[in-house]
C-alpha cells in the first residue's frame, strides 16, 4: 500500500496537514499574540507623536510629503521595534524599567541614524515627542504584564476547586488532558501547588509544558499577582528575598524623595501658604494638626497635616458630610492638599513619599493585638501614599486595617521602582478624581 509520501506531487497538500497526519501537532503563535497586545497603544503613541511633531514644526517650517513620511518613519520605528522586543519578555518584575531602557535605546539609535544621514528633521520637535513615546511605551508594557484574559488551567490538588472559583475562566485539568501527550495545548498558564503534587508523577507533564512555552506558576504566586495582596497567615518576613536591584533602589529612594520635595518646593510653598491663610481665616488657631503615628522600626513620630476640622473636634473616624470639617476644607481633603505638610516629615527622615501609610499609635496597638504580623508593615519607612492606600482606601476599623495589611505586605515583598511608579500613577488618578477622601 502506498504511503502518503509516495503519492503524486499534485496530490500533496500545501497546508502542513501531511505533517499533522504523521503525528505532528500545532500550537498557538503566542509571540504574535503578545505583539498584538501592544497594537492600540502603539498606534496611539505614533499618532500622538506625529501630531505634536507637526504642531511644533508647523509655525516655523514648510510641511511637505517628504517631511511627513520621514517624521512618521522616525517616530514610528522605535515604537514598533519596542513592541516586538518587549513582547518577547513576558514574566519579570520590572516592566516599566525595561520599557524605559529599551525605548530610550531605540529612540537614541533613531536620532543617531537620522543625524548620520543628514536628513532634514527638527530635533527640537523630536525631543518634544520623546516623553510621549516613553510614557506610552511604559504604559503598554505594564498593561502587557497585567493583561487579563489569559487561559488558566490548574493541576489537581487539595483545594484546586477553591482556587479555580477565584480565577475567572480557569478550570482544573481532567485526567484525559493530563495523559494526552500529542494533543494541542490551548491555554497560557498552568498553576501548580508545589507542596502537594507528586514530582515523579508530574515531572514529565510539567517539563512538556515548559517546552511548549506554557507559564508554569505556583498558584499562590499567581493569586498574589492578580490580587496585589498576600495571604497573611502564610506570610513570613524571612521568606522575603531582595534582589541586588531592589537593594540598590532602597538606598537611592531617600535621595529621590529629597529631590522630589526640593524640586516641587516652590509650588508646594505657594499652595501651603494659601491653604494656611484660608484655614486661619475660617477658624483662627493652629493651622497644623499634629498626631503621633507609628513609623519606621515601630518607632513613634510626630506627623503633620493641615487642620481641616474646627478646633477641639479632631480625632476619631471621619464620615461623609462630617459637620466637624471646616466649610471649604472638604475640597482640600479630596485633593489631598492637607497632606502637603508631610513633606516636612520627608525632609526630617520620618517618612518617604511612598510606603505603608502610618497609623496612629492606638490603631497600631489595637491591630497588633489582633494580628501580630501587623508590626511587619513598619520594616520600611511609611509613606504619604502607598499600595494599600491606592488599592483598598481608608480603613475605619481594626478588621479593615488587617485587610489593608495584606496589601502592605505585598508592597514590602515586591518593593521596586516599578511598583512605586505604578503607585504614583494610581495616586494621581485618585487625587484628580477626588476618590476616597471624606
Amino acid at each position: 500500500m502506498a504511503t502518503p509520501l509516495r503519492n503524486s506531487r499534485k496530490s500533496l497538500p500545501r497546508d502542513l496537514s501531511l505533517v499533522t497526519s504523521l503525528g505532528g501537532h500545532t500550537r498557538q503563535h503566542r509571540y504574535l499574540a503578545h505583539v498584538r497586545s501592544f497594537f492600540w497603544l502603539s498606534v496611539a503613541s505614533i499618532v500622538a507623536q506625529v501630531f505634536v511633531y507637526f504642531a511644533v514644526v508647523f509655525p516655523f517650517h514648510r510641511i511637505s510629503l517628504e517631511s511627513v513620511t520621514i517624521a512618521i518613519v522616525a517616530l514610528g520605528a522605535p515604537v514598533a521595534i519596542n513592541a516586538m522586543v518587549l513582547a518577547a519578555f513576558r514574566r519579570h518584575d520590572s516592566p516599566i524599567v525595561s520599557a524605559v531602557v529599551v525605548y530610550s535605546a531605540l529612540f537614541c539609535a533613531m536620532v543617531t541614524i537620522i543625524s548620520a544621514s543628514r536628513t532634514s528633521i527638527s530635533y527640537g520637535a523630536l525631543s518634544a515627542c520623546a516623553g510621549i513615546g516613553l510614557f506610552l511605551a511604559c504604559a503598554a508594557n505594564y498593561r502587557f504584564h497585567i493583561l487579563s484574559g489569559e487561559k488558566v488551567r490548574i493541576i489537581p490538588f487539595a483545594n484546586a476547586d477553591e482556587v479555580s472559583a477565584l480565577i475567572s475562566g480557569s478550570r482544573i485539568l481532567t485526567s484525559e488532558e493530563l495523559e494526552n501527550t500529542t494533543g494541542e495545548i490551548n491555554f497560557d498558564v498552568l498553576l501548580i501547588d508545589e507542596h502537594s503534587y507528586n514530582s515523579a508523577e508530574w515531572t514529565e507533564f510539567i517539563s512538556r509544558m515548559h517546552i511548549l512555552g506554557i507559564d508554569v506558576i505556583s498558584y499562590k504566586n499567581y493569586m498574589e499577582r492578580i490580587t496585589g495582596s498576600v495571604n497573611i497567615q502564610n506570610f513570613e518576613l524571612f521568606h522575603v528575598v531582595y534582589s541586588p536591584s531592589q537593594m540598590l533602589y532602597a538606598r537611592m529612594k531617600r535621595y529621590l524623595d529629597l529631590a522630589f520635595v526640593l524640586f516641587l518646593s516652590p509650588l508646594l510653598l505657594f499652595i501651603s501658604s494659601l491653604t494656611a491663610i484660608y484655614i486661619y481665616a475660617r477658624d483662627p488657631g493652629p493651622v497644623f494638626f499634629v498626631q503621633i503615628r507609628r513609623g519606621y522600626g515601630n518607632r513613634p513620630f510626630r506627623m503633620y497635616k493641615f487642620r481641616t476640622m474646627f478646633q477641639g473636634t479632631q480625632g476619631g473616624t471621619t464620615v461623609s458630610g462630617d459637620p466637624r470639617i471646616i466649610p471649604g476644607c472638604g475640597i482640600i481633603r479630596k485633593l489631598r492638599i492637607d497632606e502637603i505638610p508631610q513633606c516636612l516629615n520627608i525632609l526630617r527622615g520620618d517618612m518617604s513619599l511612598i510606603g505603608p501609610r502610618p497609623v496612629a499609635e492606638y490603631v497600631a496597638k489595637a491591630s497588633i493585638r489582633v494580628e501580630p504580623k501587623y508590626a511587619y508593615r513598619c520594616v520600611v519607612p511609611p509613606g504619604i501614599t502607598g499600595w494599600a492606600q491606592v488599592t483598598s482606601g481608608y480603613a475605619s476599623s481594626v478588621n479593615e486595617e488587617i485587610n489593608k495589611l495584606s496589601h502592605d505586605l505585598y508592597y514590602i515583598k515586591k518593593f521596586s521602582f516599578d511598583m512605586d511608579i505604578v503607585i504614583l500613577a494610581k495616586t494621581a488618578k485618585t487625587v484628580l478624581l477626588g476618590l476616597g477622601a471624606k
